[in-house]
């Protein structure tokens, strides 16, 4: 498949052409923190509660799954949860909200690969998550357990699947394992992590 290196970010797919039948990974960033610029030279961030970030998220699923209904015909047949590692491309600033600034072919790709080869269609980057997104509340009193972006990350993809299968409940998700929400140590800082979504259709 040829992906879409134009206003996406190098790797990515777009996002609307999921549901036409294009396999690929795409992104529809949910807002893991609240941004407001200062006068015209600074950007401020200021972090939302885990439980707002988690209800962010499944409020874009909700979205995505209705977007590609109502416009492509194609029904989400199932889909998992899980997150994946993206790094900063040389010499450009990484920011969580633009996918350009992103190292693609590294995580991202592998976990694309690995779900296709599992028959999915499609993998959605919900989320990025960068430590200084972390309430400082949660760092602070995790501080034994380092808690770092891919802790974080997992936490919340863990909230989504307890969402989808014990308050929500939905057939179409899949089993999740430890390995879909991460079993690494996270200690290298250069690395960020994002909550995914990949997708099967019918």
């Amino acid at each position: 498949m040829t992906m879409s290196v134009s206003g996406h970010g190098v790797g990515f797919t777009d996002f609307t052409d999921l549901g036409k039948g294009h396999r690929g990974y795409a992104h529809r960033l949910t807002s893991l923190f609240n941004q407001c610029d200062f006068d015209t030279v600074e950007t401020h961030r200021h972090t939302i509660s885990f439980k707002e970030a988690s209800k962010r998220l499944r409020k874009q699923m909700t979205e995505s799954f209705e977007y590609i209904e109502k416009e492509t015909s194609r029904m989400v047949k199932e889909f998992k949860i899980g997150i994946t590692h993206v790094c900063s491309q040389n010499a450009i600033n990484f920011n969580p909200t633009q996918p350009s600034s992103w190292v693609t072919y590294g995580g991202l790709h592998v976990s694309w690969e690995n779900y296709k080869k599992k028959g999915f269609d499609g993998m959605i980057a919900l989320g990025c998550v960068i430590e200084d997104i972390i309430p400082k509340v949660i760092r602070e009193t995790n501080k034994a357990l380092e808690m770092n972006p891919h802790s974080y990350a997992a936490g919340l993809a863990q909230s989504l699947v307890q969402y989808y299968l014990l308050q929500n409940p939905d057939n179409r998700l899949r089993s999740v394992t430890v390995e879909d929400l991460g079993n690494k140590s996270g200690k290298d800082k250069l690395e960020f992590t994002r909550v995914s979504n990949p997708l099967s259709f019918v």
